[in-house]
């Protein structure tokens, strides 16, 4: 699973919003989600602009955790 994926959906609201807004089907976003398929950098991109994660942690997903296997990216917004 791609956990950046996940956080994108969820700010953005779900896997249909995140598609239109990418123009990809919602099974594409499912295929990333699913680590099915890698996310194609221009689209990472296009994530990042509209998520604020970064596109090389959206492509890369295993570089988020790299050192330490055992923490999860925290993905709350400070207040």
């Amino acid at each position: 699973m791609n956990i950046y994926i996940q956080e994108a959906v969820r700010k953005i609201g779900n896997q249909s919003a995140l598609a239109r807004k990418l123009k990809v089907s919602k099974g594409t976003v499912s295929s990333w989600l699913r680590g099915i398929n890698n996310v194609p950098p221009k689209k990472a991109l296009e994530i990042e602009k509209l998520t604020n994660i970064s596109a090389v942690l959206i492509v890369f997903p295993d570089r988020g955790n790299k050192y330490d296997n055992s923490r999860k990216p925290d993905f709350k917004e400070s207040k």
